[in-house]
């Protein structure tokens, strides 16, 4: 199993996504009854956040962690419903922002938040990766309700910070 890293503990995928479903953080969009595309919600800075010149300085920021996609699901809308979702829960639970990280290797994704009104605001270095992660931040107004996931999909999860 590979593994992955968070606070500094070596963790496999799995432990880190059962942490996220434990935490109530973990929203994923099911097609014929399978995961199709998941992300963790929260708001838990990383440490190397600290340093960073985020633009909004007061309020709390939803911090968008894990976003993936089944390859065989990708260039389907369901990066964009994630997404959607995730800035009309935060609009509706009173975030103030975004703010998330992306690998710099992955064009796609860099991408995706820059389309997506996103500012990089810096960079960030993580252990056991070759390149940084960018950093990004949304300002969001405000939104009556988070929006549901698009009819042939189906948006599981629960409540996030």
């Amino acid at each position: 199993m590979r593994k992955a890293f968070s606070n500094g503990t070596r963790l496999s995928n799995l432990q880190v996504v059962e942490n996220d479903v434990r935490l109530h953080s973990l929203f994923m969009i099911r097609e014929a009854g399978r995961c199709i595309a998941a992300i963790c919600l929260n708001d838990v800075q990383l440490g190397q956040y600290a340093r960073l010149p985020w633009q909004c300085t007061s309020g709390r920021a939803l911090v968008l962690h894990r976003l993936c996609v089944d390859p065989a699901a990708q260039r389907q809308g369901a990066a964009r419903a994630l997404m959607d979702f995730a800035e009309q829960l935060g609009r509706a639970r009173g975030f103030a922002s975004i703010r998330l990280d992306a690998y710099t290797g992955n064009r796609r994704a860099l991408t995706l938040y820059e389309r997506r009104g996103y500012h990089r605001v810096g960079e960030a270095v993580f252990p056991r990766r070759p390149r940084p992660f960018a950093c990004f931040e949304k300002i969001l107004g405000s939104a009556a309700h988070p929006s549901p996931a698009p009819r042939h999909r189906e948006t599981r999860g629960t409540s996030a910070a």
